[in-house]
């Protein structure tokens, strides 16, 4: 993949350099942690070597305003990488916070947050640094997505046990192209509440709110009245059971505007039905400690709803914490 001149008089001026930015540099220096030299990173070392190699260049992660003082003297950067088929696609979702999305250089150029080098700044003139973003939003993006990757909050360990299902299921089916993929991409965020403190003993009372993008559903406070289909219930709930995903999936689209809030709703439950340790998760924990897992919800279950980002008000925003696909892979 070659890195294009993104438009016409792109080249960086002198003091000018962005977060963003693009630089055509072979190799990066950095300090390789021994958990960075595993698996498919390996190839990317030298068995004694600080330098990495960077073919496709390296993205500017450093803030702006860092980058025209004198101090400190060098960049931070992260590589540009390629990603296809299943991993193109995950990245591109917004799940992961480790690959950002660089649409101005190619549809699958990402930046790799997970190796972050350094250049010096007095060296950057001359490997050709140029504009990697095509307008203020993608920039906006960019620094909100370093941002996220770098202040993700760290769920108490046992929470990890409960929302591996969630994420095992994210990771599956936004690949793939079936309803419930489709479903998954239309969510902006999934986020987790705690209505007391993180840091207080267990048990935790939580809430999973699935996040939809403006306009998504009939705003709350509009004094619009709208009334639920005849027989929609028993389309959510056949039998008295909670539908699959895939058949509420299919309810979104072939429904009317006022049946979504009850199929988003529906939806959001059955996520939170979904985050239960599972018993292969938590063989190797001691009896006691297994315990302490499944007491550690109140009630032995998380809450769910669905709402837009024009209704999801700031101060619950503050209080709750993105999931990720990396925060929850991570650690769990």
């Amino acid at each position: 993949m070659n890195i294009p001149h993104v438009a016409a008089g792109d080249a960086v001026p002198d003091l000018d350099l962005r977060q963003a930015d693009v630089i055509d540099c072979p190799q990066i220096t950095m300090s390789a942690t021994r958990s960075l030299k595993r698996g498919r990173l390996a190839q990317l070392f030298g068995p004694k070597t600080k330098f990495v190699k960077t073919p496709l260049g390296v993205v500017v992660v450093s803030q702006t305003c860092d980058l025209v003082r004198p101090d400190p003297p060098y960049v931070a950067v992260a590589p540009v990488v390629t990603l296809v088929g299943d991993e193109a696609v995950a990245a591109r979702s917004g799940r992961q916070s480790r690959f950002v999305p660089l649409p101005a250089i190619d549809a699958n150029a990402f930046a790799d947050l997970a190796l972050i080098g350094s250049v010096m700044k007095s060296e950057i003139n001359e490997l050709l640094p140029r504009r990697g973003m095509l307008d203020t939003s993608q920039e906006r993006r960019f620094r909100q997505s370093v941002g996220r990757r770098y202040s993700r909050f760290p769920f108490p360990d046992q929470i990890g046990f409960w929302v591996r299902p969630l994420e095992r299921l994210s990771r599956e089916k936004i690949k793939k192209n079936s309803e419930e993929g489709d479903v998954f991409r239309q969510v902006s965020q999934l986020r987790l509440e705690c209505a007391g403190d993180w840091y207080a003993p267990p048990p935790y009372e939580l809430m999973l709110t699935v996040v939809l993008p403006p306009g998504a559903l009939p705003p709350a406070n509009s004094g619009e009245f709208y009334e639920p289909a005849p027989g929609l219930v028993n389309e959510i709930r056949p039998g008295n059971r909670l539908a699959s995903v895939n058949e509420l999936g299919r309810l979104l689209v072939t429904k009317d505007r006022g049946d979504l809030p009850e199929i988003w709703s529906a939806i959001a439950e059955s996520w939170a039905a979904e985050c239960k340790p599972r018993q292969q998760d938590l063989r190797f924990l001691s009896d006691a400690a297994a315990q302490a897992v499944m007491g550690c919800v109140a009630g032995g279950a998380i809450g769910s709803e669905a709402l837009t980002e024009d209704d999801y008000t700031l101060r619950r925003y503050f209080r709750s914490e993105q999931l990720d696909v990396d925060d929850l892979s991570a650690r769990i």
